[in-house]
């Protein structure tokens, strides 16, 4: 390999690594935004004494239950497609017998 080629492989190399970090630090701001929820809703429960573990149990809990909403809304537009691609053909059919119907009794 030249020296070209390992230049190429190193910035390549830097390049996946910004990536990763980027991703890595949006996983953190998220992450951080559940938990400073999760702490809102146990002051407003009115609990004084919680512990770090405490918050990071709703904020799990509040993650878990955001990406079950967002598969359950993940499913319901695929069902909505499959629907407007079944009437679209049930449709299709619908006219394709008039048509042959019309066509027929000229």
């Amino acid at each position: 390999m030249g020296l070209f080629e390992k230049y190429l492989e190193t910035q390549q190399s830097v390049e996946v690594t910004k990536v990763a970090e980027a991703e890595d630090a949006a996983r953190i701001e998220v992450i951080a935004e559940f938990a400073k929820q999760a702490e809102l809703a146990i002051q407003a429960e009115g609990v004084t004494n919680y512990t770090e573990e405490d918050v990071m149990k709703v904020a799990s809990a509040m993650i878990d239950a955001a990406v079950e909403e967002e598969q359950e809304a993940e499913k319901i537009a695929e069902l909505v497609d499959m629907g407007r691609i079944i009437g679209d053909s049930m449709a299709d059919a619908y006219i394709a017998k008039v048509a042959a119907y019309n066509a027929a009794n000229k």
